[in-house]
């Protein structure tokens, strides 16, 4: 993981965030319950394993910067910007060791 820069690292973030939205729509809308696991159940087993280890700050920041993408400043309101970037940068080491965990990047 080394290998890919901070700004690689949030894009992936990004994109499996929003993918985890649809994800999340999929899960709702299958009605059979069997006992085996569908792709976007297990996408978001890891994905909520992720989320969970996170602070509220930053689960927060996730909710508006990820899955929402709300405005571009609209932390301003809430935390300074060296407070947001911190945590921000907190979010996708979080979300890379996970990806780690779960061996999906080296």
């Amino acid at each position: 993981m080394n290998d890919l820069s901070f700004q690689d690292q949030e894009r992936l973030l990004i994109a499996l965030s929003e993918r985890w939205n649809i994800a999340k729509m999929f899960i709702r809308l299958n009605t059979k319950q069997n006992d085996v696991l569908t792709a976007h159940e297990h996408f978001d087993v890891m994905m909520t394993f992720f989320y969970n280890q996170l602070d509220d700050d930053c689960k927060e920041i996730h909710q508006k910067s990820y899955l929402r993408r709300s405005g571009l400043k609209w932390y301003e309101e809430y935390y300074s910007r060296s407070n947001y970037y911190r945590k921000k940068r907190i979010i996708i080491e979080t979300f890379v060791h996970c990806l780690q965990i779960f061996k999906v990047l080296k």
